[in-house]
């Protein structure tokens, strides 16, 4: 069932197997206070996250949103997913794989057992933190090869962009606590190489326009 703009009560929420937020994350803070009188940890639906971002004022990942808002309990149990995965692409049913993770290793496999399909893989963990800095972080980069590209430099600038930007995303990430590990699969570098090498990520583009001396307000 879709839910538009009003939020689902909670007769609704306890009656769904599953509540998927797919919204800006600098709304999700607002949307969760809403929701909180409306979840309970005892009936408590599968909490799938798939925006990305670092909210602005805060500087805090989804994760941290999440407990802040709704407690730690919670927290364990929400869901992230994240990877090299344009969503035209998945439509076309082209192979494709992401990552799923979460505190709770039950939480992250039963998300991706709901997701699996013969042309779309799952590939579990417990770094959420990992995920979700890899999902955001690697936006950057993609400017920046999108601006060299635009510029007109080729192969060997992009290769340097992008394995110095996968080195600082880890060292990143291992300061939150994430695992390095996570930086080397596909929430890691493997969006940040697809999100820095196709015209179909929006963050490329950007980039790409900005090398080619176009103002950002005429972009945007």
């Amino acid at each position: 069932t879709a839910v538009g703009p009003e939020l689902p009560n909670k007769a609704f929420i306890n009656n769904v197997d599953v509540l998927l937020f797919a919204i800006p994350t600098q709304f999700l803070r607002s949307t969760l206070q809403t929701l909180k009188p409306s979840l309970d940890i005892e009936n408590l639906p599968l909490l799938i996250f798939v925006n990305k971002g670092i909210e602005v004022g805060t500087n805090a990942l989804t994760l941290e949103i999440i407990a802040d808002t709704c407690g730690p309990d919670i927290a364990k149990a929400a869901t992230f997913i994240s990877g090299p995965s344009f969503a035209k692409e998945i439509v076309q049913r082209q192979p494709t794989s992401v990552s799923v993770a979460s505190l709770t290793e039950l939480e992250a496999t039963k998300a991706a057992a709901l997701f699996h399909q013969p042309h779309f893989r799952c590939y579990t963990g417990v770094d959420p933190i990992g995920i979700e800095l890899s999902g955001a972080l690697k936006n950057v980069y993609a400017i920046a090869s999108g601006m060299a590209d635009g510029l007109g430099y080729e192969n060997n600038t992009r290769a340097m962009i992008i394995t110095r930007g996968l080195s600082e995303m880890t060292c990143i990430g291992t300061a939150y606590g994430a695992s390095p590990l996570t930086f080397l699969g596909l929430a890691g570098v493997g969006d940040l190489f697809l999100t820095c090498s196709s015209s179909n990520s929006r963050n490329y583009t950007v980039g790409y326009r900005l090398g080619q001396g176009e103002r950002l307000d005429v972009i945007m």
